[in-house]
């Protein structure tokens, strides 16, 4: 489309030297290629992934300035897609948008079709972006749980980093399809929320107390879901029954584990890795009949905190110092008349 220019607010990370800064700033698209969407976004959310784009991650990002948001839901403004006509209400989930392409945190944004979903039945737009990429994590690592787990007979299950966004729906989910969840925590003073959240029982770790580590321990868990990396995780994979899983999903804390091979050979323990962008057509709609599936009642309004451009800034520093419980969903407009 020739003289395609469109201006639009959105959340812009500037480089100025060794410095970034996170604002709310006018941006513009100004191509428009075959098979490109440019979709009005209505909401999208921050992730841990966002918190690293925002320092500066070098893994991520090195060219600025840069639009974050590695999760949106919308509706179709132009399509150069044979896929998706302007109107259709769509989502762009769990795929590099964000890091590959200025993200989600803009009042448009022009993906390629590729990674454009129509919105899951059952769910409205604001329902989709409280689970999100975090959301949908945590069920497809409780699919591949349940895919790989080769003992029926225990159904307790530990959740560490039961606090994250990943770790708190896994908690969510997994209480309401009748496991009896186990949350590993930090934060002392969540274990009610926890509990209100479905969590049968809450452990307070304390990472400044060295542990002592047995790669054998009494059998007690049928699974693992570690969705920040510890490196003392060992010791929960020590205690899964035979046969049971330990599903790997974050490295907040370290990208190496200190494991011995025991519990894998001796007790037949699992071990499955989880990458959500890496997942096909068909197990996407699997997964996301799954999560309608937990929406069998309202959703509870503590797993998420809702916000505007203008609090995304702020909301960033309270995720890097960790003061922050649950999902952040940002509503980047108020006139959601056209909600679905």
């Amino acid at each position: 489309m020739k003289n395609f220019n469109l201006h639009f607010n959105a959340v812009v990370i500037e480089k100025t030297g060794q410095e970034f800064k996170v604002s709310k700033k006018q941006s513009s698209i100004d191509t428009f290629k075959k098979k490109d969407v440019i979709i009005k976004v209505y909401y999208s959310c921050l992730n841990y992934k966002d918190v690293l784009l925002a320092q500066g991650n070098p893994g991520l990002v090195r060219s600025y300035p840069h639009i974050p948001g590695i999760d949106l839901c919308g509706i179709v403004e132009y399509s150069k897609s044979s896929k998706f006509n302007p109107g259709d209400y769509v989502i762009v989930i769990a795929r590099p948008l964000g890091v590959e392409i200025s993200g989600g945190l803009a009042e448009y944004v022009k993906v390629p079709e590729k990674w454009v979903e129509t919105l899951p039945s059952g769910l409205t737009l604001k329902e989709v972006i409280i689970f999100g990429t975090a959301g949908f994590t945590a069920a497809l690592s409780i699919y591949n749980y349940e895919k790989f787990k080769k003992n029926n007979k225990q159904n307790n299950i530990l959740v560490v980093g039961s606090t994250g966004g990943v770790g708190l729906l896994s908690v969510y989910m997994l209480a309401n399809k009748g496991y009896e969840v186990v949350a590993l925590t930090t934060k002392k003073n969540k274990k009610n929320l926890l509990k209100k959240l479905g969590a049968k029982e809450i452990i307070i770790n304390d990472p400044k107390i060295k542990k002592s580590y047995f790669p054998l321990l009494r059998q007690k868990f049928s699974g693992v879901i570690e969705t920040v990396g510890l490196k003392d995780i060992g010791n929960s994979i020590g205690q899964v029954f035979n046969g049971g899983v330990v599903v790997l999903v974050g490295m907040i804390t370290s990208n190496k584990l200190e494991i011995s091979l025991l519990p894998f050979i001796l007790r037949g323990v699992s071990l499955v890795g989880i990458n959500a962008e890496q997942t096909n057509n068909v197990l996407r709609k699997k997964i996301w009949k799954e999560i309608i599936k937990f929406k069998t009642k309202e959703i509870p309004e503590n797993i998420y905190k809702e916000i505007n451009m203008d609090n995304v800034s702020s909301s960033i520093t309270s995720l890097e110092l960790n003061k922050h419980f649950g999902r952040i969903i940002v509503n980047i407009r108020n006139d959601l008349d056209n909600e679905k």
